[in-house]
């Protein structure tokens, strides 16, 4: 039966941030296979404690829900079909809090491997924000960084994004310096280098999520450790230099990520991070085959938004413009759409299950930063109000998932009895 018996197995985890983030194919056959072998793993040692976690039980019968009445009931079936299977995302992130990351060995060489990948996404976006081109060869637009993802990919802030706060949490809870005012500065530091980077890959909900995100962090620790107040207010308005100094070295590049933001924000009527939702909810409410109740379908607002009699529904909240809608920009939108108003209490319940496993269990750990970053990065991708996808359908999924199981695994009292 698979254990985690083998060093080399432990450390060949350092390859899965990487190999999840480059690869859709190999990180989907991945994920499959994590999550089979950790329901093998469950059988032979007769242990299915993990399925009693409330987020599991509510995640579990949001798969029940979405596979025997939302699916069936969906204007097109066979895309909602499809959409089940994110039952696998579910068990891998369970598989990575529950097992593989409750191996210190493993969780040491994990992180490792996220550190790596940051690292290298940020160099490589820094290089192509210079020269034009990144070491791999891909070019940049005028407002856009590719990174190493390729051309026509502009995710680099999204992923480092989702992934920062492991990397974080690395520096200032595992790093070998025991000065509590060396670590901080070294977070502080990594904090605004991220802060830049992420401004020159010019995407907007990133930028937004990893303030809210850091907000967490660095309000918990003003809390827990007063000697560093000043010190934390410091970095703070390093980070407002900072953007200062964006604005005047680059001001195409804060033009987009920051003034855009506010236009967005002060002209909501006519910004299209409301009427795209807006637009999602009309079919939720007016599809004539559906009822508010199980929504449209899963993955079907991508289908009915661009078919060619609903252009009036484009043209009424001013989308027109877009050619091919992918998704409604707001996962509990999404949700809603999708599978209604059970599907979005349900979807709902599931997070709120979640943060209480981060945040109510550890509010007494000795370690009480830890639980700021887990937190943190778990919020990075669950923010209501911050435009997203669809955590259940793609590639981001992957990652998303990662991040909770390694959220969870961290914030954990005590060393599960599923682990190797």
């Amino acid at each position: 039966m698979p254990s985690l018996n083998s060093e080399n197995l432990k450390k060949s985890i350092f390859l899965m941030p990487a190999l999840f983030l480059f690869s859709n194919t190999w990180a989907d056959v991945v994920v499959s296979v994590i999550a089979i072998l950790f329901l093998f793993h469950s059988g032979n040692r007769k242990n299915w404690e993990w399925t009693k976690r409330p987020w599991v039980i509510a995640a579990l019968s949001l798969w029940v829900y979405a596979i025997t009445i939302c699916s069936p009931l969906a204007v097109y079936p066979g895309a909602s079909f499809e959409t089940t299977l994110f039952i696998r995302f579910i068990l891998f992130g369970a598989a990575l809090a529950y097992w593989i990351l409750q191996d210190k060995t493993a969780k040491k060489w994990f992180e490792y491997g996220v550190v790596a990948v940051i690292v290298f996404i940020i160099i490589d976006c820094f290089y192509q924000a210079h020269f034009g081109e990144d070491l791999l060869g891909f070019t940049k637009t005028k407002n856009r960084l590719t990174g190493p993802f390729g051309n026509g990919e502009f995710v680099p802030g999204g992923f480092v994004t989702k992934l920062i706060f492991i990397a974080l949490a690395s520096i200032f809870c595992a790093t070998k310096f025991k000065s509590l005012l060396t670590r901080t500065t070294l977070l502080l530091s990594s904090m605004v280098v991220v802060l830049v980077f992420v401004f020159l890959t010019g995407e907007r909900a990133p930028l937004v999520s990893f303030l809210l995100s850091c907000a967490i962090v660095l309000t918990g620790l003003f809390v827990l450790y007063p000697r560093l107040r000043f010190l934390l207010l410091s970095g703070c308005v390093a980070m407002i230099i900072s953007v200062g100094i964006i604005k005047t070295l680059n001001p195409v590049m804060y033009q987009r990520s920051v003034s855009t933001i506010l236009e967005n924000v002060t002209d909501m009527e006519n910004s299209v991070y409301v009427n795209i939702p807006k637009s999602a909810i009309d079919i939720w409410i007016n599809t004539p085959e559906t009822n508010i109740f199980t929504g449209v379908g899963l993955r079907n607002y991508r289908t009915i938004i661009n078919l060619t009699e609903n252009a009036n529904i484009k043209d009424r909240y001013k989308i027109s413009a877009i050619d091919n809608i992918h998704h409604t920009h707001n996962i509990y939108i999404e949700w809603l759409v999708g599978a209604g108003i059970i599907g979005l209490i349900g979807f709902s319940t599931m997070v709120l299950l979640l943060l209480k496993d981060l945040i109510w269990h550890n509010i007494y750990s000795t370690k009480s930063a830890l639980p700021l970053f887990a937190t943190a990065a778990f919020m990075t991708a669950f923010w209501p109000l911050v435009p997203s996808v669809n955590y259940f359908t793609n590639k981001h999924a992957v990652i998303v998932w990662m991040t909770v199981g390694w959220a969870l695994a961290v914030t954990m009292k005590k060393k599960n009895k599923n682990t190797s």
